[in-house]
């Protein structure tokens, strides 16, 4: 059984055919271009999880994936759980509001999940 992050749609291989997704906000050039495997998996994680409603498309997340996977990234040490959810949760409230995005508790269940795949990719 594959991991649902891993999309053997056409979807998955949107960034190898349409070129790394436009950078906005703090995801240079550079980190989208290095880490396009992990912003779709992010990406297909946040959507999963759908954590503010509005997961009507498989990019719906994308823009949150890029600047999450771009913090990630750039860490110089490997997060943490904690480390995870602040960074999700904050990028929510960055990307949306605080209403909408809600408390950080509601984040806990994409943040394991999305530190199960960062600590994963690099193993497997």
């Amino acid at each position: 059984m594959r991991p649902f992050w891993r999309r053997e749609t056409p979807d998955s291989q949107r960034f190898a055919q349409d070129g790394p997704p436009q950078v906005t906000r703090d995801a240079s050039p550079e980190i989208v271009a290095a880490y396009g495997a992990e912003i779709v998996a992010v990406s297909a994680i946040l959507l999963q999880h759908d954590p503010i409603g509005i997961g009507y498309g498989p990019d719906e997340y994308d823009a949150e994936a890029r600047t999450i996977v771009a913090r990630l990234a750039t860490s110089d040490q490997p997060p943490s759980l904690d480390d995870v959810l602040t960074t999700v949760h904050e990028e929510f409230i960055a990307w949306f509001d605080e209403t909408l995005s809600g408390p950080r508790d509601k984040y806990v269940a994409v943040a394991e999940d999305v530190l199960a795949f960062w600590i994963g990719r690099s193993h497997g």
